[in-house]
């Protein structure tokens, strides 16, 4: 059980001087870079297995064998040897038996299922040992894609060599836009580490990095020591260079410490410790800057996230996480969060999980960084919270029961405080056929406040009932050509909930839901426990699909309904509370999700205020993507008198190294940039290339530059500082 590598970064400077240790090998993605064949496996398909297993027999072959009175044989023509793993072949060969070694010269070619393969004029090699040497010859390692070309190269053990005045890289044969320039590197197949000295790191022939001493892994194994530096810029650090230092404490676990220095702000430590068990594993970071130079103030962050399986059924887990100030994301690109965070969870969490029924312990807390919320809008802590839930899965045709309960000390800085006690029981009679369903369903609901620190102890109890059901009809056609089945989805959702007085009693975690499709059939008009909402009140909604009667794919899925109220509704979920509510529907709610055929995809959802004919809320998203490599979004968001956003993002090859992306998100009512970048990619089997520049908005409004890139050497090592996830590969908006 191991951890994975930690990230490679370098700064690209023409000489930096002091001690480097590369991390794990990184291996080229999404190109196709076809993975050369091993020495083993070569020797393996081309030589008999035996011969190379027996380490006591040395197999010969040549045109001309000539054995001389001192035990001293001459090979000459084709001159094939076997022994131990190993494979010799040239033109000419001395066999010293009495010394058990090999001097080998013309076109010689050395193969090793242990360290690698060999070229050179003049090879002499000790059968006993496997020590010698070749001189000014190429070489391809066992194992990895390194390979070169070395003034000389002394053989220590069978796994072990020194290369002399060498020129390294892990391109392909047909290609060195990068190499490592070095007076000798150390080759160590056992513990699969090459160590490097007076090293210099070439790019396209340009020297752009050197170091004293440079070691660096053959395969995925991690090492302790420096990483390469990182470097970026932003409006609101300054220019920063941070210089890794990474520890592998164990095969599972690791630290990294990272000092950067801002030009703005100061010298930042950040830290990071990784850990994973049989049945648990976790990471710990934390960030300080003991005197921020533009602020005069000490400024930390720190997280902790843990999981943990006890047993089969008992889990755990723990989210910790703090700053030191509210513009902290915002002033500090960081590893912890991005800029947009606007609370912090904090959380312990104790489960256990039996088929229907779960028990549940936690203690929860928020840090609240958007300083546009008002301390008395803060969410409240959970000091603690317990929780029985028994959910068996529901019946066809039967009485089906379920149980939703939780005992929680609600603690507030400025707000009210107390304990609640709340049961949420149900039962449902189900009924269901390819033709429909019917499902009627009864709910109560009792909570209880005690030890109130605004107004008196109470409770209430409220019930809701509910019966949903649903036709489906279906039909085959043709589109394009391709047999489908079209269905036609006619659906009725009642609910009847009296009206309860609830006034009295404070809101915990109580609010009423972002209205959507979904919306129209839920029993409550309220998430939380604090409140039941009364209504008297029948959705009615339809739905159609096109299913690909050969994949089973549905290729459209559209949606549209509304919700009719037969009585006002006077609960409220504010404090003091709202107005009586008097409309005599909801919004007409749609949504769409369609394949349109050549990679084309539509999602789309619409609000339609009936009272004051007019759109309360639009979302639409087009996504074109013909290949895994390219991809084109565009998206529109609105929601009357709050926001209008255009976001618009994509990716695109423009020959078969060079890609281009960017994303731009444009807010409409605000008639400025929200969050833009654009860039540049250039990928290869050898290495890879991104440079973006972005601009933001940050929580005063104003508008935030920055300037990042990643530079990778696959097989060897790279930099990055501060590339977004935010890809429009990785994170489309059709997700």
């Amino acid at each position: 059980m191991t951890l994975s590598s930690a990230k490679l970064s370098l700064f690209p400077v023409v000489a930096l001087v002091f001690l480097v240790q590369i991390s794990p090998a990184i291996a080229g993605v999404g190109l196709g870079c076809p993975v050369p064949a091993t020495t083993r496996q070569k020797l393996e398909t081309e030589l008999e297995k035996a011969a190379l297993a027996d380490a006591e027999v040395l197999h010969v072959s040549a045109d001309r064998i000539e054995s001389l009175k001192d035990e001293i044989v001459i090979l000459t023509g084709n001159v094939v040897i076997l022994k131990g793993g190993h494979r010799i072949q040239t033109e000419r060969a001395v066999y010293k038996k009495k010394e058990n070694t090999i001097e080998a010269t013309g076109d010689v070619k050395i193969d090793s299922l242990e360290a690698g393969s060999y070229s050179s004029s003049h090879s002499f090699l000790n059968l006993d040992d496997y020590t010698g040497y070749a001189e000014i010859g190429g070489f391809s390692l066992s194992g990895s894609r390194g390979r070169g070309n070395a003034e000389r190269i002394v053989f220590v053990s069978k796994s072990r060599l020194k290369l002399q005045v060498v020129r390294y890289t892990t391109c392909r044969p047909d290609n060195e836009d990068w190499y490592l320039k070095a007076k000798e590197i150390d080759i160590d197949q056992d513990s699969g580490t090459g160590t490097a000295r007076h090293a210099s790191v070439n790019l396209l022939g340009v020297p752009i990095f050197y170091s004293p001493y440079l070691s660096f892994p053959l395969g995925d194994n991690r090492r302790s020591g420096f990483l390469l530096p990182d470097f970026g810029t932003t409006d609101k650090m300054g220019t920063y260079v941070t210089i890794p230092y990474y520890w592998n404490i164990a095969p599972n676990y690791d630290a990294t410490l990272k000092p950067r220095f801002m030009s703005s702000r100061g010298t930042q430590l950040q830290t990071q410790f990784r850990y994973l068990g049989n049945k648990y594993n976790g990471v710990a970071e934390i960030e300080a800057l003991p005197h921020d130079s533009i602020t005069g103030t000490s400024r930390t962050g720190a997280s902790y996230k843990h999981q943990h399986q006890f047993s089969q059924h008992l889990s755990g887990s723990a989210n910790l996480n703090w700053v030191s100030d509210q513009d902290y994301f915002d002033d500090f690109a960081t590893q912890l969060s991005t800029s947009s965070q606007t609370h912090l969870p904090q959380s312990v969490k104790l489960k256990y999980q039996n088929k229907d029924w779960s028990l549940g312990a936690e203690m929860s807390n928020f840090q609240t960084l958007d300083k546009s919320i008002a301390p008395t809008d803060y969410p409240y802590a959970r000091l603690p919270q317990f929780t029985l839930n028994w959910l068996p899965d529901e019946r066809d045709r039967a009485l089906s029961y379920q149980l939703l309960g939780s005992a929680t000390v609600f603690q507030h800085e400025t707000n009210e405080s107390a304990n609640r006690l709340h049961l949420q029981p149900t039962i449902s009679y189900p009924i269901r056929s390819q033709a429909g369903f019917f499902r009627p369903k009864l709910s109560a609901y009792y909570s209880s406040y005690l030890d109130r620190t605004v107004g008196s102890d109470g409770s209430f109890v409220a019930a809701t009932g509910s019966i949903d059901s649903g036709l489906v009809f279906e039909r085959p056609v043709t589109v394009k050509q391709q047999a489908m089945k079209q269905t036609l989805e006619p659906r009725l959702f009642y609910v009847y909930a009296p009206f309860v007085d609830q006034n009295s009693f404070p809101v915990f975690d109580t609010s009423i839901p972002t209205f959507s499709f979904n919306s129209l059939f839920q029993d409550n008009r309220f998430i939380g426990a604090d409140r039941v909402g009364d209504t008297h009140q029948l959705t009615m909604a339809v739905t159609t699909r096109l299913i690909d009667d050969q994949s089973g794919a549905e290729r459209l899925t559209a949606s549209l309904g509304q919700t009719y109220y037969f009585a006002d509704r006077k609960v409220s979920s504010e404090l003091p509370p709202l107005p009586v509510q008097t409309a005599g529907s909801s919004d007409i709610a749609g949504e769409v999700t369609a394949w349109l055929g050549s990679h084309w995809y539509l999602r789309s959802s619409l609000l339609f205020d009936t009272e004051n004919n007019g759109i309360r809320k639009n979302s639409q998203f087009l996504q074109y993507q013909p290949a895994k490599d390219r991809i084109l979004n565009i998206g529109y968001r609105f929601v009357d008198g709050v926001q209008e956003l255009v976001d618009i993002s994509g990716q695109w090859p423009i020959t078969s190294k060079w890609a281009v992306l960017a994303r731009s998100q444009y807010s409409i009512r605000d008639r400025k940039n929200q969050d833009s970048f654009a860039g540049l990619l250039y990928e290869t089997c050898c290495w890879s290339f991104r440079t973006l520049a972005g601009q933001r908005v940050d929580q005063d409004g104003l508008q935030v530059n920055s300037f990042s890139f990643q530079l990778i050497f696959k097989g060897l090592a790279g930099f990055e500082t501060g590339i977004t996830s935010d890809m429009p590969l990785e994170q489309t908006v059709f997700d």
